[in-house]
């Protein structure tokens, strides 16, 4: 007698239907032409600095604590910094 194989029926068996789901209508996307616009003081460079875990915690929490984002907490103090050093920036 020949064994049955589980997996030949996954083969030739239809795929079982599903009910669609009614997708909900959603909100026309304000689309325009290219990227948003964003403030022009001059190019934006995106950078990556690398903190330990600890220093991130510690500026995200003192971030937090101010109400501001990481990158809003970096930029006022890196000014502050430079401003100290006599560079303006």
């Amino acid at each position: 007698m020949m064994k049955k194989n589980a997996f030949a029926d996954l083969m030739t068996d239809q795929p079982p239907t599903v009910a669609s789901a009614v997708e909900p209508e959603r909100p026309p996307l304000n689309r325009g032409r290219g990227r948003p616009r964003t403030p022009r003081k001059g190019d934006i460079q995106v950078t990556t600095i690398r903190l330990d875990a600890d220093d991130h915690l510690a500026v995200r929490t003192l971030a937090l604590r101010d109400g501001m984002t990481m990158n809003e907490l970096i930029q006022v103090a890196l000014r502050d910094y430079c401003q100290k050093r006599g560079v303006k920036i």
